[in-house]
């Protein structure tokens, strides 16, 4: 009989232990997420259930089940006011927070994109559309203006898409003005018209081969010709070629990295070695350019 109680009573004790590896389990689940789920339930269940055969009492198992999420969501709570605390920044009323336009181009254009007004927005759009015609970072502000084209505010959905008509407009009418001319001009306005993306299929590869030939032919060979030549034949000799000729050390940089990703390493160490032979100046400028 003694044995029995003894037997019963270990097992008891081994029930009990699992069930607390149960619930401290489900703790850490909770902890981790911050958020109670299904397998936070089916913990939560089994607890229960095991809490109840082992005290033979429904009150108690009652109980249990009654004061268990209170110590859950009490976790969440915890843990999410942590997580806000640490994030917690002091932001001024709405109304308070007005940006003049020089402001506005001073502040990262990624960040406005987010937490932006919808006027901040609308200012970004034209600002953009003026960089683009410029042909100041191209790619990358074509970009932001896809993103304002998605924004939830037809207002700037309506700026944006004036300012992809405004470029697309701007550089048709240049081109169209200067296609007798054969300049640099016209050349420097073909190859910002292809970097926006505007031209497609056909008209994309007709405008390429309209460029290549006056690059060829009639455009007088300064750094911007090189770069033109690289972009459409993506030979990266052009870039090295310009950097020995006009000394622009993001040439010679852009060519590095693009040996590098066709993992040409022989002609990287090559260039290293030449590169040796440059004066201690510009050895240093272009240390310090490339940190």
């Amino acid at each position: 009989m003694k044995s029995e109680f003894a037997e019963r009573r270990i097992l008891l004790t081994l029930l009990d232990f699992g069930n607390l590896l149960i619930v401290l389990l489900n703790f850490t689940l909770i902890f981790l997420t911050s958020k109670f789920g299904v397998l936070n339930i089916l913990l939560y269940a089994t607890s229960v259930l095991m809490f109840a055969l082992t005290r033979h009492s429904i009150a108690e198992g009652l109980l249990f089940a009654m004061f268990y999420p209170f110590s859950t969501i009490l976790l969440v709570r915890t843990k999410e006011a942590e997580i806000e605390d640490y994030f917690s920044v002091p932001i001024p009323e709405q109304k308070d927070v007005k940006f003049e336009d020089s402001i506005i181009n001073s502040l990262p254009i990624k960040a406005l994109l987010v937490v932006g007004s919808v006027n901040e927005k609308k200012l970004i759009a034209k600002n953009l559309a003026k960089f683009v015609i410029h042909g100041i970072r191209i790619e990358e502000n074509m970009k932001y203006l896809e993103t304002l084209l998605r924004d939830p505010h037809l207002d700037v959905v309506l700026y944006a898409s004036q300012a992809m008509e405004d470029i697309e407009n701007y550089f048709e009418e240049k081109i169209a003005r200067l296609r007798n001319t054969r300049s640099s001009e016209f050349c420097l306005s073909l190859y910002y018209y292809l970097r926006t993306g505007i031209p497609k299929g056909l008209l994309r590869q007709r405008l390429e081969e309209i460029l290549l030939n006056n690059l060829k032919n009639s455009c007088p060979k300064t750094w911007q010709y090189y770069e033109m030549m690289f972009y459409l034949t993506k030979d990266e000799e052009y870039l090295l070629s310009g950097y020995k000729k006009f000394g622009h050390l993001w040439m010679l940089r852009r060519y590095i990295l693009e040996k590098i990703r066709k993992r040409e390493y022989e002609s990287v160490r090559e260039l290293i070695r030449t590169c040796r032979e440059l004066s201690e100046k510009d050895l240093r400028k272009f240390l310090s350019e490339n940190d």
